[in-house]
């Protein structure tokens, strides 16, 4: 018996000091002679969760309920195995009974904290919250309620359910208990800004920058949202906010040593100011910099202020030569099947017409790559590309600029890139602007029509397979109005969210207007 009470004493010291294996090598002694005992079987299963030992884990914590099981804590620490065993049925079902026979005051709270976490995880927000608020009421300390983590998943969960007002208030509870952390700051500004909050917003990046604990990187980002903000302010009629935008990005292209991916949001930022003062070439000359940004010591990009300079076609060629060089990479690797383009399905439109509907990555005529692949592999220092999701930003922001200019062309060279981005507003968008460039550029021909029906019939094919994608239904509206439907496009206008109708009207309204 002295034997097994200092294997119990060893145990519980190399326990208390985290030496977990040590730990666990004396409590199995101990069980080796006396195998029934629940705390030490308790103990040995709760080590082996740091350990990574999941299976032992649901061995040790099974046979502590086997032995008994109307204790409520053994019941949850067996579920918390089956959690961690990736047995989420189980594990629910264990919580559940856990809470039947009831926990000790300390495990109650973690106990509403995993249910919650699992109701999360089934996407039934509504429960999580309310176990959520179960786990801050059995929280006698009060102190759950502080917790960083549960914070920032009730903010989620709020997110998803669209209870703006209450993910606000988790926002800005983040930043209070996190003073020092720029991400808080960040989350609560990003969603006063999605809600036209612009003077809490100001005053969130204030406090970051007098608070946040700020890496070089942190400073930069800060300098991109206070571009931002003065962009929103513009917006809202701030005359001078566009402008001050303007001289804020081009003193961080000066005054700054950026890195390469840097230089290009900054310029991207730069470039969509001065899209907002329809400066569309220089918001062109902007973006041509980035598309082959090095990380060379060299001087600023100046913007030629004077220059009406747009992308050759031999530029606009050279990139969509390096889109297919990309794809055809990926064919001959055998990640692609190069049959890709061939094939189209066979749908209806509204009016029972039949239509070819390609996928997504063959819709173009010009048979573009669909660039997502993974990004290639870091080059040196000396020459450095922007990354997919930089440079996709890039195109859409040129698309933007050539379709300020009226110049159709370029827009569609630069739409046909777009619409095999895996970002779906990206590919929307490109989709719907290639459509609505080829009829500006040849009129209402029967290859536009042709063009128009097989877009039509993909967002059409989108909204069934996903009533909820609002953008589908949009993109569909205003190319209804566009061939003179606009009948068609209030039905559709009918079925959506206020903002959505309201922005379908407005287009009908300023489409036919001009």
């Amino acid at each position: 018996m002295e034997a097994i009470k200092d294997a119990r004493m060893n145990a519980e010291i190399a326990f208390e000091n985290k030496q977990f294996n040590e730990a666990l090598n004396w409590y199995q002694k101990v069980l080796d002679e006396t195998p029934d005992d629940v705390y030490v079987l308790s103990r040995a299963g709760a080590i082996c969760v740091p350990l990574g030992k999941f299976e032992d884990a649901l061995k040790y914590f099974g046979r502590a309920k086997e032995l008994d099981p109307e204790n409520g804590d053994n019941c949850f620490n067996y579920a918390n195995a089956c959690f961690f065993n990736k047995d989420y049925v189980n594990a629910f079902a264990m919580y559940v009974e856990a809470e039947r026979i009831g926990c000790s005051e300390d495990v109650t709270p973690r106990l509403y904290y995993q249910m919650a976490m699992l109701c999360s995880m089934r996407q039934d927000f509504t429960s999580s919250l309310l176990y959520f608020k179960k786990c801050e009421e059995a929280d006698k300390e009060g102190l759950i309620a502080l917790n960083p983590d549960l914070i920032s998943e009730k903010l989620k969960l709020f997110m998803a359910q669209e209870d703006y007002e209450n993910a606000e208030t988790c926002a800005a509870q983040l930043v209070a208990i996190q003073p020092s952390a720029f991400r808080s700051y960040m989350v609560y500004y990003s969603i006063l800004m999605a809600h036209k909050k612009l003077d809490a917003a100001q005053k969130v990046l204030d406090d970051a920058a007098q608070y946040a604990e700020l890496t070089d990187d942190d400073a930069f980002a800060l300098t991109l949202q206070r571009a931002a903000l003065l962009m929103a302010n513009g917006d809202n009629g701030d005359a001078d906010a566009y402008a001050k935008a303007v001289t804020l990005l081009e003193g961080s292209l000066e005054g700054a040593a950026l890195n390469d991916e840097q230089k290009c949001q900054a310029l991207i930022a730069l470039s969509e100011a001065y899209l907002k003062l329809e400066q569309y070439d220089k918001a062109i000359n902007c973006l041509s910099a980035t598309l082959s940004a090095t990380g060379k010591a060299e001087a600023p990009i100046v913007v030629d202020t004077d220059s009406d300079a747009v992308l050759s076609d031999d530029d606009i060629e050279r990139m969509l030569q390096e889109d297919m060089d990309r794809i055809q990479g990926k064919i001959d690797a055998g990640e692609i099947d190069d049959n890709l383009g061939m094939y189209a399905e066979i749908e209806y439109d509204e009016e029972g017409n039949e239509r070819r509907v390609y996928n997504e990555a063959a819709f173009s005529a010009v048979n573009t790559a669909k660039d997502a692949a993974e990004e290639a592999p870091a080059q040196p220092a000396a020459s450095v590309e922007p990354s997919v999701a930089l440079r996709e930003k890039i195109h859409f922001t040129l698309l933007s600029a050539f379709l300020g200019k009226e110049d159709f062309a370029n827009a569609a060279k630069f739409a046909n890139i777009l619409k095999h981005s895996e970002n779906k507003y990206y590919a929307y968008y490109g989709l719907y602007t290639s459509t609505f460039a080829e009829r500006k550029l040849n009129g209402a021909t029967p290859e536009v029509e042709r063009k128009y029906a097989e877009a039509l019939a993909y967002f059409r094919n989108k909204t069934f397979a996903d009533p909820k994608d609002a953008l589908a239904s949009i993109f569909r509206a205003r190319l209804y109005i566009e061939q003179g439907k606009s009948e068609k496009a209030k039905e559709i206008a009918n079925l959506l969210a206020d903002a959505d109708r309201q922005a379908i009207l407005d287009y009908d309204a300023s489409y036919h207007k001009n």
